[in-house]
């Protein structure tokens, strides 16, 4: 993987927010190689941020199969990269009302879920497609649905 970082481009493209399709400052490009295909596949992922809505995001745009991407992340996940911190913060934030039920829509492995259940005794439950989540859910004995939430 090679990240060039851009200075002043600009490059035509639709945001995915506001819709508008002129002309997008380009933060920088990602290449990848996938060795081990029949021929070598490389791919160019470029984020761009849009000067109408500010919004940052990747061209092209594609979709993660949720179920399957974090198979190896799971160990960088759970010993550096979920920001335990970040999650617990805003439960301490929580007013003097009594709370009894915690939802969690995107999870993944369900520490600040298991965190509400064990240290302020509330009913939890969560969804997350990801398979963190799925061992998040095996390993921490949480109601995790492995699923998207649909109404």
């Amino acid at each position: 993987m090679i990240i060039d970082w851009k200075s002043g481009q600009y490059r035509q493209s639709r945001c995915p927010v506001c819709g508008i399709g002129h002309s997008k400052q380009v933060l920088f490009e990602i290449t990848v190689d996938h060795p081990g295909q029949s021929v070598l596949a490389t791919d160019v992922i470029a984020f761009m941020q849009c000067p109408s809505c500010e919004v940052r995001y990747c061209d092209p745009r594609r979709s993660v199969d949720y179920e399957t991407a974090d198979t190896e992340g799971l160990k960088y996940y759970i010993e550096q990269g979920a920001g335990i911190d970040v999650m617990l913060e805003p439960l301490s934030l929580v007013d003097g009302r009594p709370i009894k039920r915690y939802l969690e829509i995107g999870c993944s492995f369900g520490f600040a879920m298991d965190y509400a259940h064990r240290m302020l005794g509330w009913r939890v439950r969560g969804f997350d497609p990801g398979y963190i989540a799925a061992t998040g859910k095996e390993l921490l004995d949480l109601p995790i649905d492995n699923a998207y939430c649909e109404a």
